[in-house]
């Protein structure tokens, strides 16, 4: 089954793992909206969890992941990744990906032509991705 582009979104994957791990924890929709004190309507929380939203704002991510007792890399990372790997775990290097997506199309094909010749290079001095 092909997944539609609305679900191969980053925003889709979070929402669905918050109305996931919300639902694992016993807290109702409406009890998460009061927890996060304003900062995100029982509205949008919906739209989030039912419907995914392209960009959702970073503070409320790592505010809802608060609340939710989990790390904000625990909200947003992709499960279908079939490489577990410590790099994508890394927050800082997670919210760097997160907001690439703002980028110009020619920026991000210019991170990725300097991620692949380092990666290259790695290769061809023999190292692994252990810290160089």
């Amino acid at each position: 089954m092909r997944k539609t582009e609305e679900e191969k979104s980053l925003g889709f994957t979070i929402g669905k793992r918050i109305k996931a791990i919300r639902e694992k924890k016993g807290i109702s929709r409406p009890m998460l909206a009061k927890l996060l004190d304003g900062l995100y309507s029982y509205d949008a929380l919906y739209r989030l969890e039912e419907r995914g939203i392209k960009s959702p704002p970073l503070n409320v991510i790592a505010k809802i992941a608060d609340v939710l007792g989990v790390s904000f890399s625990d909200l947003i990372k992709d499960e279908d990744l079939a490489v577990k790997d410590e790099t994508l775990s890394d927050p800082e290097l997670t919210i760097l990906m997160y907001e690439a997506r703002d980028l110009s199309k020619k920026d991000r094909d210019v991170v990725l032509q300097v991620i692949k010749a380092l990666k290259e290079k790695n290769v061809s001095e023999g190292k692994s991705g252990e810290d160089s």
